[in-house]
């Protein structure tokens, strides 16, 4: 029981208790409510500074100044032509003898005349004024002059495309250079040979590497060589159980049957004939039929000896697929009873067919252990018919017997070394195994500690012994080639080192730089010379002599592109002739991106030309079929801002385009008509920005004159923001009823539009 006393007080505390709980809620909710006032007037204060910024960016109308939409609806560069000039007026020169041209800062025209080999130069008004006589030395002309640059001293540079030359001429005419242009630095030449060697038991083949040669001997008397223009070090021979010689060009996918022929009177062999085949590995039977694989297609075929296809083995493309023809070859062989051996290293198994392409079994699957496959690439089927299959993750070869029951494992004794078309393993019986992947060969040798030290010391020196020239003979011998002393080795099994003599012939040979005909050039901003290459899928670097610097890689012969142009940036353009392509590149070759000119109504499809960029990094180039004049915005890619008939403009129908030039705002076009040169001056002009600058000084009335020019001229073009900088000059000239009627227009035609917003 409570006393009285207890419960006053007890009922005292729980009161005091409830009042401070409706406190503490009470003051949870003002700050709730606090905090609510505090955010609102936060975003209040953010709007009212957002929309303080926006009125702002409206108000500034400074120089810069452009809507956010202003891309949408404006043209950048409205162009004008200005006038013509009839330069051959007094019969100074032939339409026909002339092809470019240059214009100097005063506006001059210097035009190359090639019938008379030197520069006339026109002033700004067409009419002659100099003519300089160009000194080519030794040289009479230039038969095929590339367009013209000038050098930072104002030196004329220009290219031969026919005879691979580069050329400076001082203004005044004086020759400073005539350069051959070759791949190497300068025109120097390479007395360095590179051989590879390939024999069996009749013949011995020389590969020389640098002057793309195969001198091909039986019992060291030459018989003949031949060049092979694509002959690479990945290249080898293939001799056939016949003795046939097989060159195979596996990068290229062909292969030629090389066939000696002999005299009819002396019975000697000194020429050959050639038969050509495509693919990358060739393989003969007994019975002279030949086995093609074709690796890019995945496709094995089966040729007669009167060049019939008997069978096709490989990727399915139609009717059913079945065990048998499930197959994605990566490799094959034959074994000496003439069946074939397949490596399918999608299905991680191995096909075999009879010698009359009857399936016989197949065997293999995937897996870690012993006898399964993780990555197979190469097969061999040697003369006892083991199956020795190479495994690239197991870092071994995996040996079955002819029922293709496992046996052992052969690990790899190269280490991090790769020869491209040899293996080297060894096994638990302290046995050697040396496999020719291209002749399907197998030699086994006892195990030499000498042979393998000297094997593995060759192998470390890759710069002075390049792998890609180590080869195996018919007897297992490993030749080698020394780069650097320019000398053959031969280790053969019983570790003996030994020296194969390169005949005089080779070893004397002298080989001239390769030429490079450049047939358009380009400055690159830093006093160099960039050519595009005829003949070559690159562009050429050229100091002002003409001599190499560097070589940039290009996706496809030069004559796939019409010509070179470079930015202020120091990147570089290509036109592809092919859609209307334009390819950029950096100052250091890499490619960064591919704009396609789509629009039909302004270029013609593969009519895009003579690509030339402005100081402002407009850039404009030229539609040969229609003879317009189009002007790209390349703020984001290449848009057009412009274009212009050449032919309307100059009053005929035959114009053809023969070169363009800059000088400053100021496009040149250098073209021929009726047999009469003419030159078309084109400026490019900007009112808008004119007209915002003006704006920004005060100069309303100036300003509106400039922007009704950009309307004039820009057409429907003309976009909101400079009618809403018209309607503002008018207000500042306090005429409201014009400045309305713009308004008004504004609101109706671009009512999504910034300046519509900002009216409203």
């Amino acid at each position: 029981m409570f006393k009285k006393n207890d419960f006053k007080k007890f009922m005292l505390a729980s009161i005091l208790l409830t009042a401070a709980s409706l406190l503490g809620a009470c003051g949870d909710a003002m700050n709730v409510l606090l905090l609510k006032k505090h955010v609102s007037r936060s975003e209040k204060r953010m709007e009212q500074k957002l929309k303080k910024d926006a009125a702002l960016e409206v108000d500034r109308l400074k120089p810069s100044f452009m809507f956010a939409d202003d891309e949408k609806y404006f043209k950048n560069h409205p162009m004008l032509k200005e006038e013509f000039f009839l330069l051959d007026r007094y019969k100074y020169i032939s339409s026909s003898s002339a092809s470019n041209f240059l214009v100097d800062a005063d506006s001059n025209f210097i035009v190359y005349d090639k019938a008379s080999a030197a520069l006339l130069v026109f002033n700004k008004f067409g009419v002659l004024a100099d003519r300089v006589k160009l000194n080519f030395g030794t040289e009479s002309r230039i038969l095929a002059p590339s367009n013209m640059i000038r050098d930072i001293n104002g030196n004329i540079m220009m290219t031969c495309s026919i005879l691979g030359r580069f050329y400076r001429f001082s203004p005044s005419g004086a020759l400073l250079n005539s350069t051959e242009i070759t791949e190497n630095q300068g025109s120097f030449q390479k007395q360095m040979f590179a051989v590879k060697v390939f024999s069996n038991v009749k013949y011995t083949i020389l590969a020389e590497m640098n002057s793309r040669k195969l001198f091909v001997y039986e019992n060291d008397k030459k018989l003949f060589d031949l060049k092979y223009e694509n002959l690479s070090d990945d290249a080898y021979i293939y001799f056939s159980p016949q003795n046939d010689i097989f060159l195979v060009d596996g990068a290229a996918s062909n292969i030629l049957n090389i066939i000696p022929s002999a005299d009819a009177e002396t019975k000697k062999t000194y020429k050959y004939t050639l038969k050509n085949y495509h693919g990358n590995k060739i393989l003969k039977n007994s019975d002279g039929q030949i086995f093609i694989f074709r690796k890019n297609d995945r496709v094995i075929e089966k040729i007669s000896a009167d060049g019939r296809v008997i069978s096709t083995y490989g990727a399915v493309t139609g009717g059913n697929i079945t065990f048998e023809n499930n197959l994605f070859p990566c490799d094959f062989a034959i074994d000496s009873s003439d069946s074939l051996y397949i490596l399918d290293d999608k299905n991680y198994k191995i096909n075999v067919y009879s010698r009359s392409g009857v399936f016989s079994f197949s065997f293999g699957s995937y897996g870690k252990s012993a006898s399964r496959f993780l990555a197979p690439e190469r097969i061999i089927v040697d003369r006892l018919k083991r199956i020795i299959v190479c495994d690239k993750d197991k870092n071994s070869a995996l040996v079955f017997n002819s029922k293709g029951e496992y046996v052992e494992n052969y690990g790899n004794i190269l280490g991090t070394n790769f020869l491209p078309h040899y293996g080297l393993y060894a096994d638990l019986h302290e046995k050697i195994h040396v496999l020719d992947y291209l002749s399907n060969q197998h030699y086994t040798l006892n195990y030499n500690f000498q042979f393998l030290r000297i094997l593995n010391d060759t192998l470390a020196k890759k710069t002075n012994y390049p792998q890609n020239f180590i080869t195996v003979n018919s007897s297992a011998g490993i030749n080698f080639f020394d780069l650097n002393a320019q000398k053959c080795y031969e280790l053969s099994p019983d570790a003996k080192l030994k020296r194969i003599d390169i005949p005089l012939e080779i070893t004397s040979i002298k080989i001239e730089a390769r030429k490079i005909f450049v047939k358009n050039i380009a400055g690159d901003g830093y006093a160099n010379v960039l050519g595009l290459c005829k003949n070559e899928a690159g562009v050429y670097k050229l100091d002002v002599t003409g001599r190499t610097v560097a070589k940039f890689k290009i996706p496809e012969k030069g004559d796939a592109y019409s010509s070179i142009a470079s930015d202020m940036f120091k990147n570089f353009y290509l036109i592809s002739r092919e859609g209307n392509k334009i390819l950029k590149y950096d100052e250091n070759g890499s490619a960064k991106g591919v704009f396609s000119i789509d629009d039909p109504a302004v270029v013609k499809k593969n009519a895009l030309s003579m690509l030339t960029f402005c100081k402002n990094n407009s850039a404009f180039a030229c539609d040969v079929q229609q003879k317009k004049i189009i002007v790209f915005n390349t703020l984001n890619g290449f848009a057009v801002d412009s274009a212009g008939a050449l032919n309307d403009e100059a009053g005929r129908a035959d114009l053809t385009v023969l070169d363009v030039a800059l000088n400053d705002e100021n496009i040149f076009v250098l073209s021929s008509a009726g047999g009469n040169l003419l030159v078309l001056k084109y400026k490019l002009t900007d009112y808008f920005r004119e007209g915002v600058s003006l704006f920004s000084r005060g100069l309303f009335q100036e300003a509106l004159v400039a922007f009704e020019k950009h309307k004039r001229f820009a057409g429907d073009s003309a976009g909101p923001n400079a009618l809403f900088y018209m309607a503002q000059c008018y207000r500042k000239l306090a005429k409201s009823y014009e400045a309305a009627i713009i308004e008004t227009e504004i609101s109706k035609k671009y009512p999504e539009s910034h300046a519509a917003k900002r009216l409203q």
